[in-house]
């Protein structure tokens, strides 16, 4: 029999079920909730609702927006002729702290057979379309060197071979600051075998 209130089990349980919260930081942050003052919890209850409500998904690029189309595609400063592919939405918010200054699509996912994932269940066919009415030179592949990330790059590669469109993916290999003793095995034979050449 648990002898804490029912409304902060439940928010435990529902913060639980986010991606990287255990159980000891769910009660911490439910427990930081119920010491708050009503302002805060208000003011945090309100900004989750807006999210659900206001939050749409861009009809260009299917990232998040507040309109029909969201500020990057909309703005006609962005290089139109690079294009990013992504996984998720808020993978495009890493590589603007990257410095891309191209424009995005997201796929919502990568192929993954295991997981009954095909080509039809992303948004690879909205990719094709796009590359198909669009001026675009260079598609940068930016999805997480997985099993799955590496297929879902060479259904793409495969898939536009042939049109005059220059294919990359982001480099791999040895982090800056890092000890090679402490890397993986794999990121350092990516390193290896993607190794440049030194030029003075």
């Amino acid at each position: 029999m648990s002898y804490i209130p029912e409304p902060i089990e439940k928010l435990v349980r529902e913060l639980n079920g986010l991606p990287g919260l255990g159980v000891k930081t769910a009660y911490r942050i439910a427990f930081y909730i119920a010491d708050s003052a009503d302002i805060k919890a208000d003011n945090f209850s309100v900004a989750l609702k807006q999210v659900k409500e206001r939050i749409k998904i861009c009809k260009t690029c299917f990232g998040y927006s507040l309109d029909d189309d969201c500020r990057i595609c909309s703005d006609i400063s962005r290089d139109k002729k690079s294009l990013c592919v992504v996984e998720r939405p808020q993978d495009i918010f890493v590589m603007e702290r990257g410095g891309f200054k191209g424009s995005y699509h997201v796929l919502h996912g990568v192929i993954s057979p295991l997981d009954g994932v095909g080509p039809s269940d992303i948004k690879l066919k909205e990719l094709f379309e796009r590359l198909d009415s669009c001026e675009v030179t260079e598609l940068v592949i930016a999805l997480n060197p997985s099993v799955e990330g590496d297929a879902t790059t060479m259904y793409i590669a495969k898939h536009i071979a042939g049109r005059d469109i220059r294919v990359s993916r982001l480099a791999r290999g040895v982090p800056a600051g890092a000890s090679i003793d402490y890397i993986d095995d794999t990121t350092l034979c990516r390193a290896i075998e993607e190794r440049q050449d030194v030029s003075c």
